[in-house]
């Protein structure tokens, strides 16, 4: 066979096959062979402008607009666009210089007394007040355990990571610095600190102080969320830790507020923030003419009561309920059954053994209590509310209506709830509502 009688890539590689299938020692010489003629021919074949595309040839693009216009004419508009455009660059860096003109004029914020909460926050920067959220709901585990100090949460950052948290240990003590310094270690210095209330400045037989440890654990910075209006802090923590050299800011973060607002309000006034819950039908009764009222809400409500009871010091309903209703008044909650308050009576007369009997609304006062439920029935919401000490308000709402019976209320507005009160907030459980109210202004 001549294997040159082809002489194209299909008659090698025909021949190659060919020759392939015949028993001969020379079968893979002329293999490699035959393949290097068939990729030279492949090459030759190839046209140029099919391995290398020519350039494209250089376009110069003119606008509909341009091709009807002189040479000087264009170059007249470009140069008016120009100058347009330095007038528009000129004015930013006018704009620019006045604006720094006037930071450089703005006085420098006015130095918050470390003793003052105003309800003015002081945030600087915005993760001072993430930070401070997060501590705010720490402190939710403390509360009401805590008892008889504040539930305080604490929070210690290094390099945006969290290396320490606590909360008010039961009983008051350890304190949630004291307990976030412990877990943190080594890692707390040069790190930031991030409490809801003003470290404490006295000594205790129970502990030190928290401004102390703060200023031994060598952090860098401090941030409260609210000073500490004990006489026996009061703006002392705030100021040893400054003496000492660490960066303290006072905030007054709104969510601390909120978080200790039974605390502040019970060391200013001696009384508890009190909170009172009625459950009424969507025609505002809470009882059917016969008195009977049990459960007009569903079980969804009935347990945020449940979750509700478990953060008060104390429950507290009117002689009239207790006598017809004999309600338990614990927390029913898988876990929280610890957290059941003291219970209380507004009556004259003798309450059941075990619960506290007070004769009007003022008794509150001077008990050590922090928060207060009164969940009714409407001679007590009536009596708290005409003295003035309810501070708010949850209504809990069912799709059902009486048509008659005792009215939650004996004179609503058009929310359904007293006049001088404005709704915060509005949830769903279930077919039920709950609105939460706070006084006006």
């Amino acid at each position: 066979m001549s294997y040159w009688r082809k002489i194209s890539p299909s008659g090698a590689i025909g021949d190659l096959f060919a020759y392939w299938r015949q028993p001969t020692p020379y079968r893979w010489p002329i293999l490699g062979l035959s393949m290097a003629i068939t990729l030279t021919m492949l090459l030759v074949l190839i046209p140029e402008t099919v391995r290398k595309p020519p350039d494209p040839p250089e376009v110069t693009w003119i606008s509909t607009f341009e091709a009807g216009r002189t040479d000087a004419q264009i170059a007249a508009s470009n140069l008016a666009n120009q100058q347009r455009q330095d007038v528009l660059t000129a004015e930013r860096a006018q704009r620019e210089e006045e604006r720094r003109e006037r930071a450089r004029r703005k006085p420098p914020p006015a130095r918050v007394p470390p003793s003052s909460n105003s309800s003015r926050p002081n945030l600087p920067d915005s993760d001072d007040a993430r930070w401070l959220a997060a501590a705010a709901s720490l402190a939710e585990r403390a509360r009401p355990l805590s008892r008889p100090n504040p539930a305080v949460g604490a929070i210690i950052v290094k390099a945006g990571i969290v290396v320490g948290s606590g909360w008010t240990a039961p009983g008051g003590r350890p304190h949630a610095e004291a307990i976030a310094l412990g877990q943190a270690g080594e890692a707390a210095r040069g790190a930031m600190l991030y409490v809801t209330l003003e470290p404490c400045a006295h000594r205790s037989e129970r502990g030190p102080a928290c401004a102390e440890l703060t200023v031994a654990a060598g952090l860098a910075r401090v941030v409260v969320g609210i000073a500490d209006p004990d006489p026996r802090t009061a703006g002392q923590g705030i100021e040893g830790l400054r003496g000492a050299g660490i960066e303290t800011v006072l905030a007054n973060d709104p969510a601390c507020r909120r978080s200790l607002r039974g605390y502040t309000k019970a060391q200013e006034s001696g009384l508890p923030e009190v909170t009172l819950k009625l459950a009424l039908t969507a025609d505002g009764f809470i009882a059917r003419a016969d008195g009977s009222s049990k459960w007009i809400t569903g079980e969804a409500a009935r347990a945020h009561v449940h979750r509700e009871r478990a953060r008060v010091d104390a429950i507290l309903v009117g002689g009239g309920t207790l006598r017809a209703d004999a309600p338990r008044l614990d927390v029913r909650l898988p876990g929280l059954a610890d957290r059941s308050p003291e219970r209380a009576v507004l009556t004259r007369g003798a309450g059941p053994p075990g619960w506290i009997t007070l004769p009007d609304p003022q008794a509150i006062a001077g008990r050590g209590w922090q928060h207060l439920f009164v969940e009714g029935g409407a001679a007590a919401a009536a009596a708290f509310l005409e003295a003035g000490l309810v501070d708010r308000l949850l209504v809990y709402r069912a799709p059902v209506e009486f048509g008659a019976g005792t009215p939650a209320f004996r004179d609503p507005g058009p929310d359904g709830v007293p006049r001088g009160w404005d709704r915060i907030d509005k949830r769903a459980f279930g077919a039920d509502t709950l609105e939460i109210f706070a006084r006006a202004g």
